[in-house]
């Protein structure tokens, strides 16, 4: 990003200093700094604490991590009360809507957003994008109700559980009797709160490159 802004300042001289050393810039006229910061835990969050700021961009939110409640209500909004500022928050939809704090907010669950979405075709410098988008989905062999589809190109909430876990498959994944190996074995456990407690027993050997699941329950 702080390369991209390098390019532009360059082409359209916008008037922004750059400091390599901070990963900032400076607007000459207006004295207005632009942080360009990364936030992937909340270690990274705490580094944005103290600061006065007007406007804040979160890029690709729906990609965050359980941390961002705790970025957003800790930390960055403390930061926006001075300047009376906004908080501004971008991405596509990922495949696990859930408790995704994304969302909330652009599913109108999370109160007090305005929400604003457009796609590919609303974009008026690619015409050709509803041609584009039918030769694709031909080339993938998909509907326009492929979660993939909807997800990435109409920016619509879709779970898809294919993207997130290894799908069963019996000739690959059953077995009868396990070869005859040392095995080391492992118990694991999800201590379930609102969800169902869950234990599974995996197996596995140093002679051998897979780990076989041998019982779960819950």
């Amino acid at each position: 990003m702080f390369n991209q802004l390098i390019k532009l300042e360059s082409k359209y001289n916008i008037g922004l200093q750059p400091n390599r050393a901070d990963l900032t810039f400076t607007h000459k006229e207006s004295g207005n700094t632009l942080y360009i910061t990364g936030a992937d835990t909340e270690d990274d969050a705490e580094k944005l604490r103290g600061l006065k700021l007007k406007k804040v961009v979160l890029d690709e939110v729906a990609s965050f991590r359980a941390h961002l409640n705790y970025l957003i209500e800790e930390v960055i909004e403390p930061t926006l009360i001075d300047t009376d500022g906004s908080l501004i928050l971008i991405g596509t939809p990922s495949a696990n809507p859930g408790e995704n704090f994304f969302h909330k907010v652009t599913s109108g669950i999370e109160n007090g957003w305005s929400v604003h979405k457009w796609t590919i075709l609303d974009n008026p410098h690619i015409p050709h994008a509803a041609k584009w988008l039918e030769a694709y989905r031909q080339r993938k062999g998909w509907d326009e109700n492929h979660p993939i589809y909807m997800r990435e190109w109409l920016g619509l909430w879709t779970t898809d559980s294919d993207s997130l876990v290894y799908k069963y498959q019996r000739l690959r994944n059953n077995f009868a009797a396990l070869p005859q190996v040392q095995y080391n074995y492992i118990i694991g456990a999800d201590l379930g709160f609102e969800d169902a407690f869950a234990a599974v027993v995996l197996a596995f050997s140093y002679d051998l490159r897979e780990a076989l699941v041998i019982v779960t329950g819950k």
